[in-house]
Formats: C-alpha cells, sequence, structure tokens
C-alpha cells in the first residue's frame, strides 16, 4: 500500500487519508487508520466543533493524554458538549499541528510556544486594529476630498 493514498468521498468537502503508522504512533498499534479532513480548512477554518479527542488525536498523532495537557496549560481551549465532552474544530485541529511543528521541527518547549501563541494572537489584534483604523481614515480621507472639490466649485 503507498504511503500515503488519498481518494475523494461521496462529498468534494471530504478527503480520506489512509497511512502507515509513524513511530509516534505507536499507542495506536499497527493499524492503519483513515485520517479525515475538510478540504479547505486553512481557506476557512471553522469553528464548529465537531471532532472528539480520540479523533482529534489521530488527526494530529498524538495521544489523547497530550491534548489534555495541551488543554491543562491553556494551549488549546475545546469547546465542551452538553454531557461535557471535549469537541475540537478544525481551527483547533490546525492550532495542534501548528504546536506539535513547534516542537518537533523546532525544538520550542511548551513555555516557548505558550509565548509564540500568545505573541501570535496579539499580532493578529493589532493587525485587525490596524485594518479598522486604515480604513476610519480612508473613509475620511475621501470626505475630505469631496469637501475639498464642493469648495473648489
Amino acid at each position: 500500500m503507498p504511503k500515503d493514498r488519498r481518494r475523494e468521498e461521496e462529498s468534494d468537502r471530504i478527503e480520506v487519508h489512509i497511512r502507515e503508522p509513524k513511530p509516534r504512533d505507536r499507542w495506536l498499534g499497527d493499524e492503519v487508520f483513515r485520517e479525515v479532513r475538510y478540504a479547505g480548512w486553512r481557506d476557512s477554518l471553522s469553528d464548529e466543533p465537531c471532532f472528539v479527542i480520540s479523533v482529534a488525536a489521530k488527526l494530529v498523532n498524538l495521544h489523547p493524554q497530550t491534548l489534555r495537557n495541551y488543554e491543562r496549560l491553556g494551549l488549546i481551549k475545546p469547546r465542551r458538549s452538553a454531557g461535557n465532552v471535549r469537541l475540537y474544530s478544525p481551527r483547533d485541529i490546525e492550532r495542534l499541528r501548528y504546536i506539535c511543528r513547534l516542537t518537533d521541527e523546532l525544538g520550542v518547549n511548551l513555555a516557548g510556544v505558550e509565548v509564540i501563541m500568545n505573541m501570535m494572537e496579539r499580532m493578529r489584534q493589532m493587525q485587525e486594529e490596524m485594518e479598522r483604523v486604515r480604513t476610519e481614515l480612508e473613509a475620511e480621507i475621501e470626505q475630505l476630498r469631496r469637501k475639498l472639490s464642493e469648495y473648489q466649485r
């Protein structure tokens, strides 16, 4: 079987990936498992919680206890169902993948991950604020241009 065989299922929005387990998948045993992803997550990440912890853990190749630990540390905040079951959104999954990349590929410890994530959130907020101010200033400039053209007539 190829290492990563992809096929489309009934919907255009769902892709199923069948892959061989990686070394850190030991807790899953030697079985091959199905990884479900929504196509276009990066374009429009949904905040709709739809994955229970076991599915979320498989999607990011981590043990469910690791996800619980990340929640305890405040790195991820999954929503809870009425029965207090953790539910992860596609945006949460992407955040977990980013945490894995920081820790595995870049060697950042969890305290560093927290600092990086907080800085990224602050940068996002500042960008939104700058965009809001830019829009307001452009509207004000346009208004002043209209007044100037009226006075010049």
